[in-house]
């Protein structure tokens, strides 16, 4: 009985193991397929609007969520006398999007890049302000927020910019308004003919 080694095992024998080898630690160096599941609901969630200066209520932020069925749902931040209470987000309203707007925004947005995504950030800058795209799991619970304070990569402000300019920002913004509005009214206790004054 004849043993064969490593050493006459032919050429390209030899180049295919390595081939299937090389092949198997570049798949799982890129993740091995642990690419969660993303939302059937929720394509993504966007913040947007609030400053890093001015008074307590330029700062607010809203949230929206772009839901795959073409609306957005709009929340705000859940204040009590002018202490933003953390995490605590509370609806406003729902629009809807033009076709082409939702298209648009779920064709720019790779949600398998962007859960690999984590972009630096820029904390020298003092007046700037924080982007953040939040990607949802399959139970609709929040899987990853990516973003933050300036960030600085490409491909994430690119996907966060090409959502922003298919969004009705003249609409989203006025409701953003209103609802800023609206808390400090409550604030201060003032009716709407008060306020008016």
């Amino acid at each position: 009985m004849r043993r064969i080694g490593l050493q006459n095992i032919s050429c390209w024998k030899k180049k295919l193991g390595f081939s299937i080898m090389l092949f198997l630690v570049s798949f799982c160096l890129s993740g091995c397929g642990n690419t969660p599941e993303f939302s059937s609901r929720y394509l993504l969630g966007a913040s947007y609007g609030g400053t890093t200066y001015g008074d307590f209520y330029d700062q607010l932020d809203a949230y929206l969520i772009i839901c795959t069925d073409g609306t957005v749902e709009v929340y705000m931040p859940k204040v009590v006398n002018e202490e933003r209470i953390q995490d605590e987000m509370e609806y406003v309203t729902a629009i809807t999007l033009q076709e082409e707007q939702y298209q648009a925004i779920a064709a720019a947005v790779d949600l398998e890049k962007l859960y690999k995504l984590d972009p630096k950030l820029d904390m020298d800058v003092c007046d700037g302000y924080s982007m953040h795209l939040t990607l949802y799991d399959e139970n609709d619970q929040v899987l990853k927020e990516c973003g933050g304070y300036m960030p600085q990569n490409k491909q994430f402000r690119e996907m966060y910019d090409a959502v922003f300019d298919n969004l009705p920002m003249d609409e989203l913004n006025e409701i953003r308004d209103e609802s800023i509005w609206s808390l400090w009214q409550q604030q201060w206790g003032l009716t709407e003919l008060e306020a008016e004054k």
